[in-house]
Protein backbone atom coordinates (compact mmCIF):
# COMPACT_ATOMS: atom_id res chain seq x y z
CA UNK A 1 0.00 0.00 0.00
CA UNK A 2 2.77 2.69 0.87
CA UNK A 3 4.51 1.75 -2.51
CA UNK A 4 1.04 2.87 -4.35
CA UNK A 5 0.46 6.08 -1.79
CA UNK A 6 4.57 7.16 -3.15
CA UNK A 7 3.67 6.26 -6.78
CA UNK A 8 0.13 8.29 -6.59
CA UNK A 9 2.61 11.50 -5.38
CA UNK A 10 5.11 10.67 -8.07
CA UNK A 11 1.96 10.62 -10.36
CA UNK A 12 0.56 14.08 -9.31
CA UNK A 13 3.61 15.69 -9.08
CA UNK A 14 4.84 14.81 -12.60
CA UNK A 15 1.11 15.89 -13.92
CA UNK A 16 1.61 19.40 -12.93
CA UNK A 17 5.01 19.15 -13.54
CA UNK A 18 4.68 18.19 -17.10
CA UNK A 19 1.33 20.68 -17.55
CA UNK A 20 3.78 23.78 -16.36
CA UNK A 21 6.44 22.49 -18.47
CA UNK A 22 5.24 21.88 -21.58
CA UNK A 23 5.54 19.05 -25.06
CA UNK A 24 8.99 20.68 -26.04
CA UNK A 25 10.44 20.19 -22.67
CA UNK A 26 8.60 17.27 -21.43
CA UNK A 27 9.90 15.18 -24.59
CA UNK A 28 14.05 16.23 -24.08
CA UNK A 29 13.16 15.02 -20.27
CA UNK A 30 11.58 11.85 -21.65
CA UNK A 31 14.43 11.27 -23.66
CA UNK A 32 16.98 12.24 -21.21
CA UNK A 33 15.05 9.51 -18.68
CA UNK A 34 15.34 6.98 -21.57
CA UNK A 35 18.99 7.52 -22.07
CA UNK A 36 19.63 7.57 -18.33
CA UNK A 37 17.90 4.43 -17.54
CA UNK A 38 19.58 2.48 -20.44
CA UNK A 39 23.09 4.14 -19.49
CA UNK A 40 22.94 3.80 -15.89
CA UNK A 41 21.60 0.41 -15.76
CA UNK A 42 24.60 -0.05 -18.58
CA UNK A 43 27.27 1.74 -17.20
CA UNK A 44 26.33 1.82 -13.14
CA UNK A 45 29.18 -0.73 -12.33
CA UNK A 46 31.71 1.71 -14.12
CA UNK A 47 30.17 4.81 -11.94
CA UNK A 48 30.04 2.71 -9.28
CA UNK A 49 34.24 1.56 -9.73
CA UNK A 50 35.09 5.74 -9.85
CA UNK A 51 32.62 6.70 -7.00
CA UNK A 52 34.48 3.98 -4.80
CA UNK A 53 38.09 5.11 -6.40
CA UNK A 54 37.21 8.75 -5.86
CA UNK A 55 35.46 9.21 -2.71
CA UNK A 56 36.32 5.94 -0.90
CA UNK A 57 33.03 4.37 -0.97
CA UNK A 58 32.15 1.02 0.14
CA UNK A 59 28.49 1.03 1.13
CA UNK A 60 25.57 -1.80 0.53
CA UNK A 61 23.50 0.43 -1.76
CA UNK A 62 26.91 1.09 -4.21
CA UNK A 63 24.59 -0.32 -7.05
CA UNK A 64 22.08 2.18 -6.61
CA UNK A 65 23.88 5.04 -5.60
CA UNK A 66 25.85 5.09 -9.14
CA UNK A 67 22.49 4.33 -10.86
CA UNK A 68 21.32 7.34 -9.46
CA UNK A 69 24.82 9.23 -10.04
CA UNK A 70 24.67 8.04 -13.56
CA UNK A 71 21.48 9.05 -14.41
CA UNK A 72 21.28 12.18 -12.65
CA UNK A 73 24.44 13.31 -14.80
CA UNK A 74 23.09 12.27 -17.92
CA UNK A 75 19.48 13.93 -17.34
CA UNK A 76 21.36 17.18 -16.67
CA UNK A 77 23.21 17.03 -20.30
CA UNK A 78 19.73 16.43 -21.99
CA UNK A 79 17.92 19.42 -19.53
CA UNK A 80 20.33 21.70 -20.91
CA UNK A 81 19.60 20.66 -24.03
CA UNK A 82 15.42 21.08 -23.93
CA UNK A 83 15.78 24.21 -22.49
CA UNK A 84 18.05 25.36 -25.57
CA UNK A 85 15.33 23.94 -28.04
CA UNK A 86 12.86 25.57 -25.83
CA UNK A 87 14.30 28.63 -26.05
CA UNK A 88 13.74 28.23 -29.99
CA UNK A 89 10.46 27.06 -29.90
CA UNK A 90 9.22 29.40 -27.43
CA UNK A 91 8.12 31.83 -30.01
CA UNK A 92 5.58 29.46 -31.47
CA UNK A 93 3.04 30.03 -28.03
CA UNK A 94 1.89 26.31 -27.87
CA UNK A 95 -1.90 25.95 -26.78
CA UNK A 96 -3.33 23.83 -24.06
CA UNK A 97 -2.61 20.44 -25.95
CA UNK A 98 0.70 21.28 -25.83
CA UNK A 99 0.65 20.96 -22.09
CA UNK A 100 -1.77 18.57 -21.85
CA UNK A 101 0.73 16.36 -23.83
CA UNK A 102 3.31 17.30 -21.49
CA UNK A 103 1.57 16.36 -18.53
CA UNK A 104 1.08 13.18 -20.12
CA UNK A 105 4.87 12.53 -21.24
CA UNK A 106 5.90 13.65 -17.60
CA UNK A 107 4.15 10.73 -15.90
CA UNK A 108 5.18 8.33 -18.44
CA UNK A 109 8.53 9.63 -17.32
CA UNK A 110 8.38 9.24 -13.90
CA UNK A 111 6.47 6.00 -14.39
CA UNK A 112 10.20 4.56 -15.98
CA UNK A 113 11.90 6.13 -12.96
CA UNK A 114 9.71 4.68 -10.46
CA UNK A 115 10.09 1.11 -12.26
CA UNK A 116 13.50 0.81 -12.24
CA UNK A 117 13.85 1.78 -9.24
CA UNK A 118 11.08 -0.94 -8.34
CA UNK A 119 13.38 -3.24 -9.95
CA UNK A 120 16.24 -2.65 -8.49
CA UNK A 121 15.04 -2.51 -5.05
CA UNK A 122 13.37 -5.58 -5.51
CA UNK A 123 16.79 -7.31 -6.92
CA UNK A 124 18.19 -5.99 -3.87
CA UNK A 125 15.90 -7.24 -1.44
CA UNK A 126 14.88 -4.11 -0.32
CA UNK A 127 11.33 -5.20 -0.06
CA UNK A 128 9.47 -7.70 2.13
CA UNK A 129 6.63 -10.20 0.68
CA UNK A 130 4.30 -8.73 2.18
CA UNK A 131 4.97 -4.68 1.12
CA UNK A 132 4.87 -6.30 -2.43
CA UNK A 133 1.75 -8.51 -2.02
CA UNK A 134 -0.10 -5.42 -0.21
CA UNK A 135 0.84 -2.85 -3.17
CA UNK A 136 -1.76 -2.98 -5.99
CA UNK A 137 1.17 -1.20 -8.46
CA UNK A 138 4.08 -3.08 -7.54
CA UNK A 139 3.65 -5.84 -9.89
CA UNK A 140 2.52 -3.99 -12.96
CA UNK A 141 5.07 -1.31 -12.50
CA UNK A 142 8.64 -3.59 -11.42
CA UNK A 143 8.50 -5.06 -14.80
CA UNK A 144 7.43 -1.98 -16.48
CA UNK A 145 11.02 -0.22 -17.21
CA UNK A 146 12.61 -3.78 -18.24
CA UNK A 147 9.50 -4.19 -20.64
CA UNK A 148 9.55 -0.57 -22.24
CA UNK A 149 13.60 -0.59 -22.72
CA UNK A 150 13.31 -4.01 -24.68
CA UNK A 151 10.54 -2.60 -26.70
CA UNK A 152 12.88 0.71 -27.46
CA UNK A 153 15.87 -1.50 -27.97
CA UNK A 154 13.95 -2.77 -31.42
CA UNK A 155 14.62 0.87 -32.37
CA UNK A 156 17.68 1.45 -30.71
CA UNK A 157 19.38 -2.14 -30.20
CA UNK A 158 21.87 -0.26 -28.03
CA UNK A 159 18.92 -0.22 -25.11
CA UNK A 160 17.57 -3.85 -25.95
CA UNK A 161 18.86 -5.37 -23.40
CA UNK A 162 20.54 -3.25 -20.78
CA UNK A 163 18.30 -4.58 -17.42
CA UNK A 164 18.82 -8.30 -18.91
CA UNK A 165 22.53 -7.34 -18.44
CA UNK A 166 21.54 -5.66 -14.89
CA UNK A 167 19.70 -8.88 -13.74
CA UNK A 168 23.00 -11.17 -15.05
CA UNK A 169 25.24 -9.04 -13.07
CA UNK A 170 22.96 -9.14 -9.96
CA UNK A 171 22.93 -12.50 -10.28
CA UNK A 172 26.76 -13.26 -10.35
CA UNK A 173 27.50 -11.41 -7.69
CA UNK A 174 25.44 -14.05 -5.42
CA UNK A 175 26.73 -13.63 -1.41
CA UNK A 176 29.05 -10.67 -2.80
CA UNK A 177 26.64 -8.28 -2.84
CA UNK A 178 25.67 -7.23 0.64
CA UNK A 179 21.68 -7.70 0.99
CA UNK A 180 20.13 -4.90 2.82
CA UNK A 181 17.76 -5.35 5.75
CA UNK A 182 14.07 -5.35 4.10
CA UNK A 183 12.03 -2.35 4.01
CA UNK A 184 9.35 -2.30 6.66
CA UNK A 185 5.79 -1.54 6.13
Amino acid sequence: MILDVFYAGVLLVALFRGYSRGLIFSLFWLLSVLVGIAAAVSCSHITATYLEKWFHLHADYMPFISFLVTMFLIGLVFRLLGRLVEGVFQALQLNFLNKLAGAFVWMLSWTLVYSSILWYGNNMGVFTEELKTASKVYEPLVGFAPAAMDLIGHAVPLVRDVFEHMQDWFDKQNGVLPVPETMEV
